[in-house]
């Protein structure tokens, strides 16, 4: 496999390499000019010899601090992914180093699978039960086939009112309370937190940008822009997605003001896909840790989710396998059937796909198929 920073999706590859060659090799002679012994040329200018070639100090000085700016400017922001191409399929990992220098052990994952034995209590005639477990209760509507999840400390007070409320319309905290995860369900108190409206708008899912065809039909231009404290923020123009997502992120974290950014919304918090999982944490089968890797898992399953949240080093610090891509010729990520990653990830943020759906997003056919097509269609209507 070969590096390539995110930069060679923008310009010819050739220029690109070029460009860094020619970065590397000012370094070095940088670093000659510092020990060589100087003269003045016949025009009274500062040089040094360096392979039978006369160098200017000045002029080699200013042409390697606007090279050294070109690079930090595309090469070593860090919202940037780390990129490898093989064969047109685009790698963000993980690698093989990522397993040796991993901090993480099995252990930081999972606890000691039943060393919690769970009690079940059946209220509102049989109708529902509470299940008490260790990180918190699990609550089923069996007449409705409903379940919902409180802390422990709310156990008394459901025993004693007999019931536990099934629609989120009658809770009466809902005007002040923001759920962290985006998940209505779950109620537990570390889920929880007061927001002002401003504040709950910020922890929605949104791709970030709006695309156009460009003038010369060779692809789609990606405009990116926020609105934060009723102010437009707008980012550069990009030429590819992969660009676009990026430059959405890096606007996001240096726009919004410190005091909101645990309100921004981030997809490694979402558990609308991961119920099986946020009830393997209450009964105590997985830690909190573990739950983050279990929703980094299916995250990674998508690589647009990845790269517009800037999750791919976490992923690789877990050594977490980040499914592979293609850019079309548009400049979209797309799977292996040409379908967009970011399409299919406005039904992950949707909580509208299948367990099997959210495994294998890489063999969708289309967008069709989804099994919930139809309600995301209605969905995005309503929206409107």
């Amino acid at each position: 496999m070969e590096f390539v920073p995110s930069i060679s999706l923008l310009e010819n590859k050739e220029d690109v390499m070029k460009t860094l060659r020619l970065f590397a090799e000012y370094m070095k002679v940088i670093d000659i000019m510092q020990i060589s012994e100087k003269y003045v040329n016949k025009d009274g200018r500062e040089c040094f010899a360096y392979n039978n070639k006369e160098f200017v100090c000045e002029l080699i000085s200013k042409d390697a601090m606007k090279l050294a700016s070109f690079y930090n400017t595309h090469f070593s922001q860090k919202y940037f992914p780390e990129l490898v191409i093989q064969n047109k399929m685009f790698y963000l990992g993980s690698f093989n180093d990522d397993y040796y220098e991993s901090e993480y052990k099995s252990k930081d994952f999972h606890t000691n699978m039943g060393y919690f034995q769970s009690e079940l209590f059946t209220i509102k005639d049989g109708k529902q039960t509470i299940e008490v477990c260790e990180n918190g209760l699990i609550c089923r509507d069996l007449e409705f086939n409903i379940n919902k999840y409180f802390s422990l400390a709310e156990l008394d007070g459901l025993l004693k009112r007999g019931y536990f409320i099934t629609g989120i319309s009658k809770n009466a905290r809902q005007d002040i309370t923001e759920w962290i995860d985006g998940f209505n369900d779950n109620m537990v108190y570390e889920n929880l937190r007061v927001a002002s409206t401003r504040q709950k708008l910020l922890n929605k899912y949104c791709r970030g940008y709006s695309s156009h065809l460009s003038v010369d039909h060779k692809h789609d231009v990606f405009t990116v822009a926020m609105c934060y404290k009723e102010r437009l923020y707008k980012g550069k123009r990009c030429e590819t997605e992969i660009e676009a997502a990026c430059e959405r992120f890096r606007l996001e974290t240096e726009s919004v003001h410190e005091d909101d950014w645990k309100y921004l919304f981030n997809i490694k918090n979402s558990h609308l896909n991961q119920r099986w999982e946020l009830e393997k944490y209450i009964r105590g089968e997985i830690t909190q840790l573990g739950l983050l890797r279990k929703t980094l898992e299916m995250v990674a399953r998508n690589p647009y989710l990845v790269i517009r949240f800037n999750l791919s080093d976490l992923c690789r610090s877990m050594c977490i396998n980040i499914q592979s891509f293609m850019v079309d010729e548009r400049g979209y990520i797309v799977n292996h059937y040409g379908v967009s990653y970011s399409a299919l990830a406005d039904f992950y943020a949707s909580g509208l796909l299948t367990g099997e759906e959210l495994f294998n997003q890489y063999a969708v056919r289309s967008l069709e198929d989804l099994t919930n097509y139809k309600v995301y269609v209605e969905q995005d209507a309503s929206d409107e």
